[in-house]
């Protein structure tokens, strides 16, 4: 029965219903910690799995407030943009978090001078959701332009410029 609620609260959380997963998330989390005891693996694990629900609904509602003060186009946003992408990204939800990244990166491209790091990241990430979905040479691509600017602008010899040649090696 637990393995039943359990697998109800994950997906819950891939479909984004946060607050059912959450309510399923407690009752695994208080039937462990009553069977188990609070300091059980088992249980310390359900508490884990609340925080990081609790993370998630907290960047959400934060990316939503940051829509209500500045506009869906602005800097701010896009970054909370990449956060939400992450967000995907660890919910193995790679089309979503695809679309999150393309949008963001369209509209930190208007500031490119400013956010060189944040779209070479998104581009990097892009890179890893096509290599994910099977698209090794849009993988490429994305990551040649992450590494292109981080070239451009940290140098070669920068350990950001060193994680993208490994990523582009172990895409290719």
């Amino acid at each position: 029965m637990l393995r039943l609620i359990i697998n109800m609260a994950y997906r819950y959380k891939q479909l984004g219903e946060y607050s059912n997963a959450q309510r399923f998330y407690c009752m695994v989390y208080r039937s462990r910690a009553a069977t188990l005891g609070p300091s059980h693996p088992n249980t310390i694990q359900s508490q884990k799995d609340l925080a990081a629900l609790d993370s998630i609904c907290r960047d959400m509602q934060d990316y939503n407030q940051t829509v209500e003060i500045f506009e869906e186009k602005h800097r701010e946003t896009a970054i909370k943009m990449l956060r939400i992408a992450k967000i995907y990204i660890n919910l193995d939800n790679c089309k979503t978090a695809k679309e999150y990244y393309s949008w963001a990166m369209g509209i930190l491209g208007q500031t490119f001078n400013i956010d060189y790091q944040h779209i070479a990241t998104a581009a990097y990430n892009l890179g890893i959701i096509y290599e994910k979905l099977g698209d090794i040479n849009k993988a490429q691509q994305f990551c040649i332009y992450g590494l292109s600017i981080r070239n451009r602008y940290l140098g070669p010899e920068h350990e950001e410029t060193g994680k993208s040649y490994t990523s582009l090696g172990v895409i290719c």
